[in-house]
């Protein structure tokens, strides 16, 4: 297996480590009566929506260093989930606690996203998407242009099938632009 191989097998198997954790259940439980994390559900969900991107991007175009730092970023995430659910309010100081998780899910999403926003459109466009949909674009707008040149075409050759003295009474009546709109027989 190459160096490479083997990072993106670790980064991948990470990343599913990481989907295993509920997301509702980290931010608040029953068990815990009022104490929640609800202050850091934006980070966490900022994290959540970059990893189900990584998990289905192709993790594979990233280079060496960019693997290394997103699967370690992940695994400080992930031994802070581990934390969050070994958390009972019966452990000393529940609301300073709280607070510890809430700054180092805030910490860490911001670093996460650092490290990660700037490779998500490189490897969407990697994927095929984007350049699937530019491509499928591109090709509607040669088929309209192809559409409006045949139509431009046939209106001609059935302006010049009028008689001059309808073509110029269309021309009055409806200005030069309407012409090619008129349903010609």
């Amino acid at each position: 297996m190459a160096k490479n191989d083997q990072a993106i097998h670790e980064l991948r198997d990470t990343l599913q480590n990481f989907l295993n954790f509920d997301q509702s259940k980290l931010i608040k439980r029953e068990e815990w009566g009022t104490i929640s994390l609800e202050e850091a559900k934006f980070d966490f969900e900022r994290i959540y929506t970059i990893v189900n991107y990584l998990h289905i991007l192709p993790i594979e175009y990233l280079p060496s260093n960019a693997l290394a730092t997103i699967k370690n970023e992940l695994v400080s995430i992930i031994a802070i989930f581990n934390k969050i659910n070994q958390f009972t309010v019966e452990s000393p100081n529940p609301g300073q606690q709280r607070n510890e998780f809430v700054r180092d899910i805030q910490a860490h999403s911001e670093l996460f996203y650092n490290q990660t926003a700037q490779w998500v459109p490189f490897l969407a466009y990697q994927k095929g998407d984007v350049a699937r949909n530019i491509e499928a674009l591109s090709q509607s707008i040669k088929q309209a242009e192809h559409l409006l040149e045949n139509t431009k075409m046939e209106i001609s050759k059935k302006e010049s099938k009028l008689p001059p003295t309808l073509s110029v009474a269309l021309k009055r009546t409806t200005g030069p632009a309407m012409v090619s709109t008129v349903a010609l027989p």
